[in-house]
């Protein structure tokens, strides 16, 4: 916090404002992390758009094909 307060001094009043709205929107968006049961520590759309499905994944294989 000390060193914060010595960064901003000094600093022109708009950039003070601007130092203030991040530091809300940082509050606003921190979310601590809770361990699972197991003890891991996950976050939630880590992977987002990373992992991808084909567009056949639900069609039926054709090496059962014999079988059905």
């Amino acid at each position: 916090m000390e060193e914060l307060l010595q960064a901003a001094q000094g600093l022109p009043q708009n950039l003070i404002d601007n130092l203030v709205s991040y530091a809300k929107f940082l509050k606003s968006e921190y979310k601590p992390l809770v361990p699972d049961k197991d003890g891991w520590y996950r976050k939630p759309g880590l992977l987002k758009g990373r992992i991808f499905m084909s567009d056949d994944f639900d069609e039926p294989l054709e090496d059962f094909k014999e079988y059905m």
